[in-house]
């Protein structure tokens, strides 16, 4: 057991170092091997259109120096970091504080945040990071009108879209399934991700023998509006 754990752990350690290693590596030392590069080449074609021949065979051999061990150098790491690179490429505010560019971070806004948080797309959490997990509540099923359904948590009525309703035979009480997203090694929290996601509303669930209940039509009355929010859990 625990090697088991041990074996667990390690593997975390290494995803983590290799994001840490891989993100200094695409925004910070690539972009320093280009620049040094560019800066080369340009000393060389000054030295090219103005010095003596001996100042131009040093210059290039020089060159040579520089560029070969700095284009071997940015090929490997590309190679090595290449999947990280890819994902790590498409993060968005739903996890992360920041955005990287090279030699910098910019803060992404309150509105941008809350924006992409607010959204239930599991394409923003990427599943190298990122465990999805399921929850699930009893509710109250209080019925349907011809567009929406209605449920009581606690004292707490409802309005919520037919769309989210399943019918099941294999049930005998109404609940409520939601999805969310935890990171599996908390060490992200220093690098600006978000630990833990909304709760995202997936489904109601009732059994068959309340598909065809209608609902009263005071509680109609009562809720205006649909709801787009339910104590912590989202509905996106």
């Amino acid at each position: 057991m625990n090697g088991i754990k041990g074996e667990k752990f390690m593997n975390e350690v290494d995803m983590y170092q290799t994001f840490v290693d891989a993100e200094k590596f695409y925004y910070d030392k690539f972009w320093l091997g280009v620049i040094g590069v560019a800066l080369t080449l340009f000393f060389l074609l000054v030295m090219i259109l103005y010095a003596n021949k001996k100042q131009k065979i040093i210059s290039l051999l020089f060159a040579m120096i520089l560029i070969i061990p700095t284009g071997i150098y940015l090929e490997r790491n590309f190679v090595q970091y290449h999947s990280t690179i890819q994902w790590m490429s498409q993060l968005t505010p739903a996890v992360r504080e920041y955005v990287r560019k090279p030699f910098s971070k910019e803060h992404y806004s309150v509105f941008e945040q809350e924006s992409y948080r607010g959204k239930n797309n599991p394409n923003q959490y990427p599943e190298q990071l990122y465990q999805k997990t399921q929850l699930q509540e009893e509710v109250v099923y209080l019925g349907k009108d011809r567009n929406f359904i209605y449920i009581q948590i606690g004292n707490d009525s409802y309005k919520l879209s037919k769309d989210l309703l399943e019918i099941r035979d294999t049930v005998s009480s109404a609940s409520r399934i939601a999805t969310r997203y935890m990171l599996k090694d908390d060490r992200f929290t220093q690098e600006g991700f978000v630990k833990e996601s909304a709760i995202f509303l997936e489904k109601i669930v009732i059994p068959k023998e309340l598909e065809s209940l209608e609902i009263d039509a005071s509680i109609t009355n009562a809720l205006k509006s649909s709801t787009k929010k339910m104590g912590t859990w989202t509905i996106s």
